[in-house]
């Protein structure tokens, strides 16, 4: 039988995934990729992790890779006024790209790592990407842009699992991590936050500008463009018989939109650059929609345009739809794909 390659990061999920394959009888092989934002050396550390998992834990170099597909597109995507979601372009050029160029090198049948997220036979009989079992940890909106192909080469072992119930693993298999620590959702920011990142590289220097209304009022001034989302309601510092949210962020005139809440709510969105978990739709569908992680998935319908479009007309109004982010479609508990959210509906 050929071995699954694992993706090791040295935190709790990926040591119990790599753990329950072996107690499957499954031979492993270990690696973790390097992106050329770590802050110290992790040869000792993995050093560390294979004596705990009794195989050797291969280090790889994506750092080329990694600066082309994740670093490039995100400060591309705030130049342009847009707010990325990083982990939607990681996942398939990186974890499900280069890790599986790797595999397949290696003779790995399959590429394994420890979302939770589940991959099941869907109705036409090929795999599809579901719902992680605990809620709080479902991760199966950052990885709706996995191709479709690929999905029968990969497992998400702790899918079926809660956290509690994978602490109690690392327990009963008595494996620490080599932090308590959770992992960040973006791995190479530092503590200061995307903006400082942008800045501090040099790869954004701050433009500061006018704060407007909607009527084009100016009531403040910003500090650059790239340090406000949609939405954002703290740090404006403009004084108004309401608070004031983010409401556009227009690189044309380098202006902040802001406004009152009511102002924030749309009817829905268009989204590009789909990506299909499911046969091209050609009608339209009601589905569920999330437009960010933290978001609750709300009843929605769904109009295909073309092979990678779509228009998304929301059962109820909401709040702060923001360009770049990810819209995920849902069927229940199944993911029926993802795009990026090019502008909202008026």
């Amino acid at each position: 039988m050929s071995p699954i390659l694992v993706a090791v990061s040295g935190g709790i999920d990926s040591l119990v995934t790599a753990r329950i394959l072996q107690e499957e009888g499954h031979a492993i092989r270990a690696v973790h990729f390097l992106t050329g934002y770590q802050k110290n050396k992790p040869e000792k550390d993995m050093e560390t992790l294979g004596k705990r998992l009794g195989c050797r834990v291969a280090l790889v170099d994506f750092s080329k890779d990694f600066e082309k597909y994740v670093i490039d597109n995100f400060v591309e995507e705030y130049r342009a006024g847009r707010t990325p979601n990083p982990c939607l372009v990681c996942n398939p050029a990186i974890k499900f790209g280069s890790l599986m160029d790797v595999a397949e090198k290696m003779n790995c049948m399959a590429v394994a790592t420890g979302h939770y997220a589940r991959i099941l036979p869907a109705a036409d009989g090929l795999p599809g990407l579901f719902r992680g079992r605990d809620a709080k940890k479902d991760q199966s909106y950052f990885l709706s842009r996995l191709p479709r192909y690929r999905l029968d080469r990969i497992l998400f072992p702790l899918g079926n699992f809660t956290k509690e119930e994978v602490r109690k693993k690392a327990e009963t298999f008595r494996l620490a991590p080599l932090s308590d620590k959770e992992s960040q959702d973006i791995c190479f920011l530092p503590r200061g936050g995307y903006a400082d990142f942008l800045e501090t590289t040099g790869k954004i220097s701050p433009v500061p500008g006018p704060i407007v209304t909607p009527d084009g009022k100016v009531i403040g001034r910003h500090r650059g463009l790239h340090r406000y989302t949609i939405g954002q309601r703290r740090g404006l510092d403009c004084p108004g018989p309401a608070p004031y949210h983010v409401l556009a962020l227009d690189t044309v005139n380098n202006h902040l939109v802001v406004g009152f809440r009511e102002e924030m709510m749309a009817p829905g969105c268009r989204v590009t650059n789909i990506n299909w978990l499911m046969p091209l739709p050609s009608a339209p569908m009601q589905v569920t929609v999330k437009i960010r992680y933290g978001h609750r998935d709300v009843p929605a319908t769904l109009v295909p345009e073309g092979s990678s479009r779509a228009s998304v007309h929301f059962t109820e109004p909401q709040a702060a739809i923001t360009p770049g982010q990810g819209a995920v479609f849902y069927d229940e508990d199944r993911v029926l794909g993802g795009g990026f959210i090019q502008e909202k509906s008026k």
